[in-house]
């Protein structure tokens, strides 16, 4: 594979069932977690919302008052984000659905915010980090960052749990996707080398998800 792609995965198989199975995964906790990047949204802000997906973070999202960018490969997924946009709001709004690879992404102008919820963990190891590097190009000077997913929990017992359930867990979704199965990604490392620096972290109630708001170092 040439160092310029990236192999990227259409969920468009998933799209009737996806917000279901997430929240019974999780609890919820997926919709929570992506709800706790909303404080960093402002209304007048350019935001890609990388991976979009079908769920209801896409209305809460288009309610901040910012101009966001719904984009996803799966055209099933755009569909519904729309979908649920345009219930929110009426069809009368700023927002923009695009059915693409984000790896290939270029827009004119940066973004103050960039998305990635529950996205980067679709891709192998060596794809999410290419991936990650081209969504911090993507974020304009003084912008954030803003990350959910998986991590591991302090609490041993939850983690050993995690580290049982995932691996069939993932399979399913690789039977209808290809997403590759995989253990838990640690982006600190990367964006620390990048030279971004975290702003702010929370865990959801269910501690192995967590939001982290970055943002490059001066």
């Amino acid at each position: 594979m040439s160092p310029l792609t990236v192999r990227s995965v259409d969920y468009s198989p998933l799209a009737p069932v996806y917000t279901t199975i997430t929240r019974l995964l999780t609890g919820g906790g997926v919709e929570r977690t992506q709800r706790r990047l909303l404080a960093h949204i402002k209304p007048g802000d350019r935001v890609l919302d990388a991976g979009c997906g079908p769920g209801p973070f896409n209305a809460d999202l288009a309610r901040c008052g910012a101009v966001v960018t719904f984009m996803d490969l799966s055209p099933a997924m755009v569909r519904r984000a729309q979908t649920r946009v345009e219930a929110a709001l009426g069809p009368s709004h700023a927002h923009r659905f695009q059915v693409g690879d984000v790896f290939t992404h270029a827009p004119p102008q940066p973004y103050d915010v960039v998305i990635a919820a529950f996205f980067l963990n679709t891709f192998s190891w060596q794809d999410s980090q290419r991936v990650l590097a081209h969504l911090c190009g993507l974020v304009a000077p003084g912008g954030t960052l803003c990350i959910a997913d998986e991590g591991r929990s302090p609490r041993p017992w939850v983690a050993a749990m995690l580290d049982l359930v995932r691996p069939p867990t993932l399979s399913i979704y690789r039977l209808f996707t290809g997403q590759p199965v995989h253990g838990l990604y640690d982006y600190d490392p990367v964006l620390l080398a990048l030279g971004w620096t975290i702003e702010r972290r929370e865990r959801d109630s269910r501690d192995y998800l967590v939001a982290t708001a970055w943002r490059r170092v001066a």
